[in-house]
């Protein structure tokens, strides 16, 4: 018998003859939290608004704890779906004070009741003693907390979040994706989460789904999208690294070769599919930069990207490959500069197709 707490079986929506999302499948169990990952267009919000009931579908399934909520001529109410929704907006009622916000959706229990479970959901969020303010008065951080609340406040059986950080500064964001994972966790409620911001879906998912133009990639743990991303689409999207054309060759005992544009490499020894590989993933740790005379230089950098003590160097090889590699921020490279391009080291992530 299943566990899921949220099952989609080939889910297909559109508009008129345009077709939105297109077979997707996926299961989130009990306590876990999804992120639905990929560029705008790609159909992730409008899957989450199926979800939501907000949307019919045209084809295919979704299931809350095995009932049937979507199919194509049924959709359940969303206010029978036992969900709870926080947006990019917060939507709090301006003229309500937070714990007011809060117990929104709890007008049908005690008051006594309600107001614990307000305060509960106050503390949970970090949020205690500021009951009576109201949402101007609240940085956007703290208003999404109290978005967040009210969500949890009835405990719904799933939890739906579209983009809750996207309109935050960097560094707030960081803290909040911490913040949200804790949050979340201590809550014990099913989760999916809707958002283009990959440092957010690899901090604090257990299953990650990567969307491209209407399908999921590859749905699955973290760990495995980065230790076996599906195919180049996933690799590229998601920022693992640089992917080549790799040409396998043959080899002796268990290894597996490829050769590449810098010669050839062993693959890694997950490496388990029958497919032919076309391409591998080289990963920014791989390669090395040093600082040469110019007539020993063989790459030029193109860009830097401040990663904590780490600069992602964008760097252009003299045969024409354009490659991520980390660098030492205290080595001092900078845009433009002409340097010897080293690697790649240990084995290759070979790409399905």
């Amino acid at each position: 018998m299943s566990t899921a707490v949220l099952e989609i079986n080939q889910l297909a929506c559109q508009y008129g003859s345009q077709k939105i999302v297109n077979d997707v499948n996926l299961a989130l169990d009990a306590g876990e939290i999804g992120c639905l990952l990929g560029p705008s267009g790609c159909g992730k919000t409008t899957t989450l608004r199926a979800i939501a009931g907000l949307e019919d579908i045209s084809g295919g399934e979704i299931l809350l704890h095995g009932t049937s909520a979507s199919r194509k001529g049924f959709t359940l109410p969303t206010e029978q779906r036992q969900l709870g929704m926080v947006f990019q907006d917060h939507a709090l009622f301006p003229h309500l004070s937070v714990a007011d916000n809060i117990a929104f959706g709890l007008q049908h229990i005690e008051k006594a009741k309600r107001r614990a479970r307000v305060t509960e959901c106050l503390s949970l969020v970090h949020l205690s003693g500021m009951e009576k303010r109201m949402p101007h008065e609240l940085s956007g951080g703290q208003q999404q907390r109290v978005a967040l609340a009210r969500a949890l406040a009835p405990s719904p059986l799933l939890i739906l979040l579209d983009e809750p950080f996207a309109s935050l500064d960097l560094d707030l964001r960081r803290q909040l994706n911490l913040e949200l994972a804790s949050i979340l966790r201590d809550a014990g409620t099913s989760t999916l989460i809707v958002t283009h911001d990959h440092e957010q879906a690899f901090t604090i998912a257990d299953k990650v789904g990567v969307m491209a133009e209407g399908t999921l990639q590859q749905w699955g743990a973290p760990a495995t999208l980065h230790r076996e991303p599906n195919n180049k689409r996933v690799a590229e999207f998601i920022g693992l690294g640089t992917v080549l054309d790799a040409e396998q060759i043959e080899s002796n005992g268990t290894e597996k070769k490829v050769r590449t544009v810098f010669g050839e490499s062993v693959l890694t020894t997950e490496f388990h599919f029958d497919d032919t590989v076309h391409h591998v993933l080289i990963r920014p740790e791989q390669c090395t930069l040093h600082e040469v005379d110019n007539n020993e230089a063989n790459a030029t950098i193109e860009s830097l990207l401040a990663q904590g003590s780490t600069f992602l160097c964008r760097v252009v090889a003299d045969n024409g490959v354009i490659i991520s590699v980390h660098a030492d921020r205290q080595q001092g490279f900078h845009t433009g500069q002409r340097v010897r391009l080293s690697g790649p080291s240990g084995a290759l992530t070979p790409i399905r197709n």
